[in-house]
């Protein structure tokens, strides 16, 4: 079993890194919860632990994509729209 839980941290870790690599963005990692089963104490937890993660990332990429590209009460017009 323990060799298992190693193989699959650094198969794990493995994947983080190549994730960071290829998409450089910013990042909210959860802990390992050491339960049999996720209950609600465990769901709050990691939900509080979400939530503070969500808190911290900078607020260019809480905007999302192309954020401030439009000014406000402006949109696109779709092709559609246009003819």
């Amino acid at each position: 079993a323990a060799e298992f839980r190693l193989a699959r941290q650094a198969a794990q870790a493995e994947q983080l890194e190549r994730l960071s690599q290829a998409l450089p963005l910013a990042q909210v990692r959860l802990p390992f919860l050491f339960v049999g089963s996720l209950g609600p104490a465990e769901v709050e937890r990691l939900a509080e632990e979400l939530s503070a993660g969500f808190a911290a990332l900078p607020a260019a990429v809480e905007a999302g994509p192309g954020a401030g590209a439009l000014k406000s009460g402006s949109r696109k017009r779709t092709d559609r729209e246009t003819s």
